[in-house]
């Protein structure tokens, strides 16, 4: 998924509730929501993010359907045990099949082979490593 409220290079903007669900996957892989703690509630999330109630309750729904955030009752949404590592593994077969899938078809189709895409890949990092 894009930032909140960006649209993606295809021009797709995604529903809010998915793009803030999407933020709270990074929150949480990041470490700042921590596995068995408590996320802030819909109405927090609500003033934070500028939205609505329940479109922030429909964010916490599609993480609790994917097992990523629990709730109990009465007292609110907490992260789920292994959910940092599960969204880890789902945002890096998200990345294999958004980025490389793409990328290693382009290089096919002009006869690009691995070492050479590795190596651009290689230069490139090194370039951002030493700010150019």
């Amino acid at each position: 998924m894009t930032a909140l409220g960006t649209a993606s290079a295809a021009g797709f903007r995604p529903p809010l509730s998915r793009s803030l669900a999407s933020w709270i996957e990074t929150e949480i892989i990041v470490g700042n929501y921590p596995e068995d703690e408590a996320l802030p509630s819909s109405s927090e999330l609500a003033v934070i993010h500028d939205s609505s109630p329940s479109t922030t309750g429909k964010s916490l729904r599609l993480l609790s359907a994917q097992g990523f955030i629990h709730t109990r009752r009465g007292i609110g949404a907490f992260v789920s045990p292994g959910a940092r590592e599960r969204l880890r593994r789902h945002r890096r077969e998200q990345f294999a099949d958004r980025y490389l899938q793409p990328l290693l078809s382009e290089a096919r189709r002009i006869d690009m082979d691995t070492a050479t895409v590795l190596a651009l890949i290689t230069s490139r990092e090194q370039e951002l490593a030493d700010g150019s």
